[in-house]
């Protein structure tokens, strides 16, 4: 996978040289977008009208359970190097003084639904507050309501053409600093929603709201629709997979994102490594057999 490493590497150079401009050229793209109050967490979300039911993310070893492996009782490899990746996110975003984090793959079957969860849920295990919120915008093919096993009563679609509010379609969880906005079904003219203005302002409300919102999307090869997201989030972080993305499908991606937004990659279903046994060692037993199983992909 070292085409997908220097392909990520000249990315970057590409992103440290446009975040250089001049600040005037810079805002102009959007590409930084200060927060609320420089240097302070916002408040818990709050709304004037209550919320869906509070609800609890499963801990059964079914289905997809891979996107809730940092949420799964006992300690996992997995887990922990999910919470690595929550830590260098959360520090690249305060650099950037954003909040917004689009989670994106060129194609299906590439572990992007299962990064986005688990990095929510490792971002709420770090937070003191009520700070994270984890949205589904892969509207045509939603999956991360049945990746959690939950049902939304209101989705964001229902937000987003103007038939609910944005506080009836928040889902508060067990955990006390994660919420959730999900799709209740499928949206097959998904472009139309995420181009008009009720969009932006969902976004907008959301980076007022939460220290982070990371944001599950569509495959950026197959529909216009996460070209139409980037321009008005703070960070993008692309995932791939060992032995199935090709490169030339992730340097197609690249080019259609914007490369001054771009945080960095994510490699799922790497073959554990001598890590593994160190953390089997430290953790016990179980979590190193685990991780020799472990397999990360989008449902």
């Amino acid at each position: 996978m070292g085409e997908i490493t220097d392909a990520l590497r000249r990315a970057r150079v590409e992103r440290e040289a446009a975040q250089q401009a001049p600040p005037a050229e810079a805002a102009a793209r959007g590409a930084l977008r200060p927060a609320s109050a420089p240097g302070q967490a916002p408040m818990p979300a709050t709304d004037p009208e209550p919320a869906q039911e509070p609800v609890a993310i499963s801990r059964q070893l079914v289905g997809g359970w891979q996107a809730r492996a940092v949420h799964i009782g006992r300690p996992h490899a997995a887990a922990e190097r999910f919470r690595h990746l929550a830590v260098r996110v959360r520090r690249e975003l305060e650099a950037r003084r954003g909040r917004l984090l689009l989670v994106a793959s060129a194609l299906r079957q590439e572990g992007k639904t299962v990064t986005s969860c688990n990095l929510a849920l490792a971002l709420a295990s770090m937070a003191s507050e009520r700070r994270i919120a984890l949205i589904d915008l892969d509207l045509r093919r939603p999956s991360v309501a049945s990746a959690l096993l939950v049902r939304p009563a209101v989705g964001i679609e229902h937000v987003l053409r103007g038939e609910a509010t944005l506080g009836s379609a928040r889902i508060p969880t067990e955990l006390p600093t994660l919420d959730l906005y999900l799709a209740s079904g499928p949206v097959r003219q998904a472009h139309e929603l995420l181009a008009g203005a009720t969009f932006r302002q969902v976004l907008a409300e959301l980076s007022e709201r939460y220290a982070v919102v990371v944001a599950d999307t569509p495959p950026v090869l197959l529909v216009p629709d996460v070209p139409l997201i980037a321009p008005h989030v703070d960070g993008i972080m692309v995932v791939a997979r060992a032995s199935r993305t090709a490169i030339s499908n992730f340097r197609d991606m690249l080019g259609l994102l914007p490369r001054e937004k771009l945080l960095g990659g994510f490699l799922n279903e790497v073959r554990a490594s001598l890590h593994a046994t160190e953390y089997g060692y430290y953790l016990g037993k179980d979590a190193a057999e685990d991780d020799e199983d472990e397999s990360e992909r989008d449902r």
